[in-house]
């Protein structure tokens, strides 16, 4: 996800010695370079991936039910298939 790129760069710019501090995060600003900041981002990354995980099981499991019923979702339907109604 996008959190987790953000992770990345910001460790690749601390390995060149670049200091980074959030200055808009509530009542102070967050230094990522400390070790709090380093928990904050980590904790981040891994709701991050944890959202992007659910999506993923979330439509896995939408085409599943999709294909269980003889539905079809997305494109044209194949002849035989139903698409899925939209209510438009």
């Amino acid at each position: 996800g996008g959190l987790t790129a953000l992770v990345g760069v910001v460790g690749w710019l601390v390995e060149r010695g670049v200091s980074l501090h959030v200055l808009d995060m509530g009542p102070g600003q967050l230094d990522v370079t400390s070790s709090q900041g380093k928990a904050l981002l980590g904790m981040m990354a891994v709701f991050d991936g944890m959202e992007a995980d659910r999506i993923s099981e979330s439509t896995k499991a939408g085409l599943a039910w999709c294909r269980a019923n003889g539905l079809f979702c997305g494109g044209t339907p194949p002849l035989g298939r139903k698409p899925i109604s939209t209510g438009r």
